[in-house]
């Protein structure tokens, strides 16, 4: 195996020195680094709000066109409850009035006979 060594002195830049290399950066029309990275998350970020307001919106409306379909529904089943009952209702009343012909038929048959 062949190795190197490598020494590496750091320090800290002096604050004149900072504000020129910043100053030739924004001449050439650059951006630091940090800069770049920081509007690139800014980006992602927005990017990111914007399709979950847009999916949220989605949701709501499909919530919205539920509840109607729902209240349409229930309003559907009421009425179909509605006209349900009023028919048992006539038929029950008819089959009552059936009923009660056929016991005075009884009765007055019964009488007649006993009369005989």
């Amino acid at each position: 195996k062949r190795t190197s060594h490598i020494t590496i002195i750091v320090s800290r830049y002096g604050a004149d020195a900072l504000e020129v290399m910043r100053e030739r950066e924004l001449a050439k029309g650059r951006a630091s680094s940090s800069a770049q990275a920081a509007e690139a998350r800014r980006q992602r970020v927005e990017r990111s709000r914007s399709t979950i307001e847009a999916s949220d919106a989605e949701v709501e409306d499909e919530v919205s066109d539920e509840t109607v379909v729902e209240e349409e529904v229930v309003a559907e089943a009421s009425a179909d409850e509605t006209v349900v009952e009023e028919e048992v209702v006539a038929e029950a009343s008819a089959d009552e009035t059936v009923v009660e012909e056929e016991v005075a038929k009884n009765a007055a048959d019964e009488q007649e006979e006993e009369a005989n």
